[in-house]
């Protein structure tokens, strides 16, 4: 059976859809974008590569996958409209149509990602493949190529593809590590794959993908997997026996919070990964967390639309700065709303000298009875912005400061202070006369 048996342009397929073009292949399947006759609507219709028509595996996890993908309801999984079979016995499934690129080509053409934009892809990744993991699916095969970036309202979503290897966890239960997998025979991925996968690739569970997804974000955040060895033999031997090469050797600038999660999932030993792709999820917002209020976010991770992990971090401040970047404390002084944000400030600062100092409020008040009562004080020179450490407000044009003589009476300055210049006249005066007096009687004796 030839490549003829693929539906070419124009072709309608289940009497209901007809193919518009070629969208892509892969090495088990075709992708056609198909229009609903009726509906009007695109869609895609992934069909089984002719040349395993008769592969019984093949076909039975093209099954796999329709079902598995039937059973997710998240938006960050790609919805399954319809399935059969083809004329000519091909199986294929009628599923939504994404419009975007895969993660493989966005690090291919952008070079390592910010760590905030990282970690929210991986992130909503985690969204899927916990609700996977709730309903005993396996995906097994869990790699940036499978990972397809989409916008939604335009912002970046993150659809998880491919569950063709999916397997399915009866009752929890996890299948013992008997085998070793032989070269040629691995189900999977080998960069993104747990060495439990590599000894035997039925012997999984979510721990296995909580791996996978931690190798992707190591990926995302450096260029490079944590295994850079090439050959299968090599790289079976590394993820089975060597640790993963260290996050710093490839970026400096990684916050250490960050790549604490990326290597906890990385741990060969299965009981000390993150359990499931929920507890992941916890744990990077925690990290983001902390790499948002300290600052160890690099400067072009500040995105036009905060990541919904940022959103979803419990215990920290409500309010999010304009920028992106979290407001760790809530303010710590209410201003009086009522009058503008100028004169409020003139306002404490007068209360603050006042109280500061009681003389210098007295001065202050003689020297302005002292003007004329037409003249006004030049206006104060006001800055644009209030610099508090955090987001910045425009502030009102200063308004011209009233005349002297309609100026509130400033308190008048404590008794003993009043006292205390009185005695301090007094003395100046006795002593100018005694003076006087001297210069009289030596005058009379010459």
């Amino acid at each position: 059976m030839g490549v003829a048996a693929v539906p070419a342009i124009g072709d309608v397929v289940m009497d209901r859809y007809r193919v518009e073009r070629f969208v892509g292949s892969g090495g088990m399947a075709h992708v056609l974008a198909a229009r609903h006759l009726t509906l009007g609507n695109e869609v895609a219709i992934k069909v089984l590569e002719p040349q395993l028509a008769n592969d019984l595996e093949a076909r039975e996890r093209f099954a796999r996958e329709s079902r598995a993908m039937a059973t997710l309801t998240s938006k960050h999984t790609v919805r399954v409209f319809d399935v059969g079979a083809l004329p000519s016995g091909l199986p294929f499934m009628v599923m939504e149509l994404l419009e975007g690129r895969d993660l493989n080509r966005e690090l291919a053409e952008r070079g390592p990602l910010p760590f905030l934009e990282a970690c929210e892809y991986i992130d909503q990744a985690c969204e899927a493949v916990a609700e996977a993991h709730a309903q005993g699916i396996i995906h097994r095969d869990l790699k940036p190529h499978n990972l397809f970036l989409t916008q939604l309202k335009g912002k970046p979503l993150i659809r998880v593809l491919d569950f063709g290897i999916a397997r399915t966890i009866k009752g929890g239960a996890v299948p013992k590590l008997e085998t070793i997998t032989r070269l040629g025979d691995v189900v999977g991925t080998l960069h993104y794959m747990a060495p439990e996968q590599i000894r035997n690739s039925a012997a999984v569970e979510p721990r296995s993908d909580v791996w996978a997804l931690g190798a992707c974000l190591y990926k995302l955040i450096t260029g490079f997997p944590p295994f850079p060895q090439q050959g299968e033999a090599p790289l079976m031997s590394a993820i089975l026996t060597a640790p993963p090469k260290p996050i710093g050797e490839h970026r400096k600038d990684v916050p250490a919070v960050l790549a604490s999660v990326i290597m906890r999932c990385l741990r060969k030993p299965v009981e000390e990964r993150f359990p499931n792709a929920n507890e992941l999820r916890k744990a990077l917002a925690e990290a983001i967390a902390l790499m948002a209020t300290s600052d160890l976010a690099d400067r072009t991770d500040v995105m036009a639309h905060p990541p919904d992990v940022l959103r979803r971090t419990a215990g920290l401040h409500k309010e999010t700065m304009r920028s992106g970047t979290l407001d760790p404390e809530p303010p710590r002084k209410k201003f009086d709303k009522t009058m503008p944000l100028d004169a409020r400030m003139a306002r404490e600062l007068v209360e603050r000298r006042s109280s500061s100092s009681p003389m210098l409020a007295a001065s202050a008040s003689s020297s302005s009875m002292l003007a004329a009562p037409s003249a006004a004080p030049a206006p104060r020179a006001s800055s644009p912005m209030i610099a508090t450490g955090r987001p910045s407000y425009p502030m009102a044009p200063p308004a011209p400061m009233p005349p002297a003589s309609h100026m509130p009476a400033t308190p008048p300055a404590p008794r003993s202070s009043s006292l205390t210049f009185l005695a301090i006249v007094a003395a100046v005066a006795i002593g100018v006369f005694l003076a006087g007096l001297g210069l009289i009687v030596v005058s009379r004796y010459r």
